[in-house]
């Protein structure tokens, strides 16, 4: 077996070593390589092409979720949005690779580089994939075939114990840190992957540094398995010759952005650019909405009237309209309609405290862009996304509110509720709720 720790660190050559820095390296586009971290394993769509799904796709359109997500030569890091350090699979693909395939994405960033891909076909995936996962048979401690490397997940001998945490000196150290207990204050959260139960947890022991030995003790070989994981990404990503860089909002991602921006692209030097997005809020909207219907589901007629009529929403308020008028509920694809004109609306505000007339006339052309050809305009595969969803979402609420009215006195009593209520709120008279 090769020695790891010597693989390793031949990706770690100094400025002094000859080799240019990782900020001049992330210049240039044909360096970065794609890196999806992931549970499932791509499968091949429809066209035969091996490819990364969206949610979208996965769950049959009942989440309107379209995007995909990668980093830029790293592998991601558990934030607030959500914990990987237990997602076995990396898929690894030349970026400008993925994008002969599949077009730009909607934004570049280090950290979060998104693609909504065509809902028909996924990501689509080059010929130049590389593929890290879990091995079969748990033997050897890892491999490096030449498009699959495998490596080892449970029963680690100590010898195999000690390679790993001898591949990186800074991981040895978080690994002993972990072991000991020994956590700073402002680490936990990261640490505890986000997980807020396992920080409420955390919180209420007596003895922190007791309840964090307990915690990893249990958990040793998931931390051991990420360590393993990460090492052999980068075998790998050596293998397809490209290089290791870490850039967390710091000079690499900053060029990473600007890289970007001058092809034309969204660049972000953060991590944040999806969360902070329209696209974001079309998708999250939806979300929302399928919530609110497995809410619905399984409630008796009073539990529904006090469902509906409790933190009341511009969807509850068209469910109760649609009850009252015995009437199906509209298309839901309106809701993204709103969600659009809500967005204009606020961007024109933000545009009035715009005093660079370049970025004014810029901004202001995207906006009457929006306005002119909604968001099929803006992005049609995310509009044909918010369309197929929207059809089953309403079906599946109209089906819902069928099933209510398959007991007719019950319903009828729903119903004279409601109107007691819409009276009372017209009126302002409250004490009718309460009788």
């Amino acid at each position: 077996m090769s020695n790891l720790k010597e693989r390793i660190n031949s990706l770690r050559e100094t400025i002094s070593g000859g080799r240019e820095s990782d900020a001049t390296y992330m210049s240039k586009m044909k360096h970065w390589c794609c890196v999806h971290t992931t549970r499932y394993e791509p499968k091949s769509n429809e066209d035969g092409d091996l490819c990364i799904a969206t949610t979208a796709m996965a769950t049959d359109n009942e989440f309107p979720r379209a995007s995909v997500h990668v980093t830029l030569n790293q592998v991601v890091s558990s934030h607030m949005g959500g914990n990987w350090d237990d997602a076995p699979i990396v898929v690894l693909a030349p970026y400008n690779d993925v994008v002969s395939k599949n077009g730009n994405p909607q934004e570049v960033a280090a950290e979060d580089t998104w693609f909504i891909p065509n809902p028909d076909t996924g990501l689509v995936l080059p010929d130049s994939t590389y593929i890290v996962k879990p091995s079969k048979d748990n033997g050897k401690l890892f491999e490096i075939g030449e498009k699959v490397a495998t490596y080892k997940t449970d029963n680690y001998t100590d010898e195999e114990i000690e390679e790993i945490l001898a591949l990186d000196e800074y991981d040895k150290y978080r690994y002993d840190e972990y072991m000991s207990g020994d956590v700073p204050d402002y680490n936990v959260q990261s640490v505890l992957g986000y997980d807020e139960k396992l920080i409420k947890m955390y919180k209420a022991a007596e003895d922190k540094k007791a309840f964090m030995r307990g915690l990893f003790e249990e958990d040793r070989f998931v931390i051991l398995n990420k360590l393993l994981r990460n090492a052999v990404v980068k075998m790998a990503m050596e293998k397809m010759d490209f290089r290791y860089v870490l850039a967390h909002e710091n000079e690499e991602s900053g060029v990473v952005a600007e890289t970007a921006r001058e092809e034309g692209i969204r660049g972000n030097s953060g991590n944040k650019g999806h969360s902070c997005s329209l696209e974001c809020e079309l998708e999250m909207v939806g979300c929302s909405y399928i919530g609110c219907l497995k809410n619905m589901k399984n409630k008796n007629i009073y539990e529904f009237y006090d469902f509906l009529t409790t933190d009341t929403t511009p969807l509850k308020e068209k469910i109760i309209s649609s009850i009252l008028n015995d009437k199906p509920l509209p298309n839901m694809y309106g809701i993204y309609e709103e969600v659009l004109k809500d967005y204009i609306g606020s961007s024109k505000r933000w545009l009035e405290c715009i005093d660079d007339n370049e970025i004014l006339k810029k901004e202001q052309e995207k906006i009457s862009k929006l306005e002119k050809d909604g968001i099929s305009g803006y992005n049609p595969y995310l509009d044909e996304v918010l369309h197929r969803q929207a059809d089953r979402m309403t079906k599946d609420f109209n089906q819902t509110i069928d099933n209510f009215r398959q007991n007719p006195e019950e319903f009828a009593e729903l119903k004279t509720r409601l109107r007691q209520r819409e009276k009372a709120v017209k009126e302002n008279i409250f004490d009718i709720l309460e009788r």
